[in-house]
């Protein structure tokens, strides 16, 4: 059986139901997935994993990284990755984003093209969209494009990644949207659970606001601390949920309490996978409003959960999932007095936040379950 290798940083809980999907997916072809890891984790990450959950062969690399800073600025070295794909021989490899890893799979097609004429196929599976506000450096450009015009295809996560590789120099034609998404039925059918259960116990009364995430700069958490002071100014029965940790915690913490805020701004610390239907089946509305993500999948998370989102522009998720004023909201976070109006609008028609929050878990349903992931890396791979 013929073997198509993916690398990638290291095992989570949101791709390793992909990857399962994939190579399942493959075998129907006479073919097998083998990932290879860079590391088995890293610093940032808290989540836990059943080992038992993998269910494609996979090899980890000696965990050689690199952090600068905050863990958050992690650069795997993918150590020995030469010897594995020698090993493995594969028919044709997928590699993640424009990493170290892409760089010594570019060199290993080039040297085997020029030493023995035969060409390695590969291709890039990549997440990164354009910002304005972020320019990218001239060199790093110049490699990309380099390693783009070598590549024999690319997967995208959406639109906005798609547009970015076609100004790297990839054919439109040769670059195909795997959706980038997480085991949405989970979140669908955990939270419905869990909501059931809720409507045995009595009704609080108070509207739950919700975010998921890093609590570090990048993701502008601050503003929803603001945001909770202007609608406590109007009202009291709004009470904000902040669901992970980081570096920003203290500071967040503190003022929140200058606020007053205390005993509406609740911090649950990082939850694992199994814990989050609890906090979004509470929830009436998801918020996020970072600062920059290439993706930002609790976007997928919430709304397959059925939640009525409100999400930044600077997430590239955002063209992809949201249709406004259907399955959710996109707005400037730093215009902090009409988010507060729209968070009101929708607190005061509870029967329209649900009905948004159930077109949203519709369409992740019909277009962004791991089926029209895998569906991608196919198109891709044939």
């Amino acid at each position: 059986m013929k073997t198509i290798v993916l690398i990638t940083n290291i095992p989570t809980p949101y791709r390793v139901p992909l990857f399962n999907e994939l190579d399942a997916a493959l075998r129907v072809r006479g073919l097998r997935l083998h990932v290879i890891f860079g590391a088995a984790t890293y610093a940032r990450r808290n989540f836990k994993l059943d080992p038992a959950s993998f269910q494609f062969e996979h090899t980890f690399l000696d965990a050689a990284v690199i952090q600068r800073g905050d863990s958050e600025k992690t650069t795997f070295l993918y150590k020995g990755l030469g010897r594995v794909l020698d090993r493995l021989a594969p028919e044709k490899i997928i590699v993640s984003g424009f990493s170290p890893a892409t760089i010594k799979v570019y060199l290993r097609s080039l040297r085997s093209a020029l030493t023995f004429g035969k060409n390695v196929p590969f291709i890039i599976w990549n997440g990164s969209i354009e910002a304005a506000y972020r320019p990218e450096g001239w060199m790093k450009r110049t490699v990309r494009r380099l390693i783009a015009k070598r590549a024999t295809a690319a997967v995208a996560y959406g639109s906005r990644a798609k547009e970015y590789l076609v100004k790297l120099g990839f054919l439109p034609s040769r670059v195909f949207v795997g959706i980038n998404t997480v085991d949405t039925s989970f979140f669908s059918r955990s939270t419905e659970k869990a909501r059931q259960v809720r409507a045995s116990a009595q009704a609080s009364g108070v509207y739950h606001l919700l975010s998921i995430g890093y609590l570090s700069p990048r993701k502008n958490v601050h503003q929803l601390i603001e945001l909770m002071r202007l609608l406590h100014a109007q009202r009291k029965d709004v009470v904000l949920d902040l669901v992970g940790d980081g570096s920003e915690r203290q500071h967040l913490e503190a003022l929140a309490r200058s606020y007053g805020l205390e005993d509406a701004v609740r911090f649950h610390g990082y939850l694992q996978k199994d814990e989050l239907p609890a906090v979004m089946a509470e929830a009436s509305l998801f918020l996020f409003q970072t600062d920059f993500d290439i993706w930002g999948l609790v976007l997928n998370e919430a709304m397959a959960a059925g939640l009525p989102v409100i999400c930044s522009p600077n997430a590239g998720a955002a063209a992809d999932l949201i249709r406004e004023g259907e399955t959710g909201y996109i707005m400037d976070f730093n215009q902090l007095e009409d988010v507060a109006a729209k968070v009101n609008e929708l607190l005061s028609h509870p029967e329209r936040c649900k009905q948004i929050g159930a077109n949203a878990a519709g369409y992740i349903s019909r277009f962004v379950a791991l089926q029209n992931s895998v569906a991608g890396f196919l198109a891709a791979l044939e």
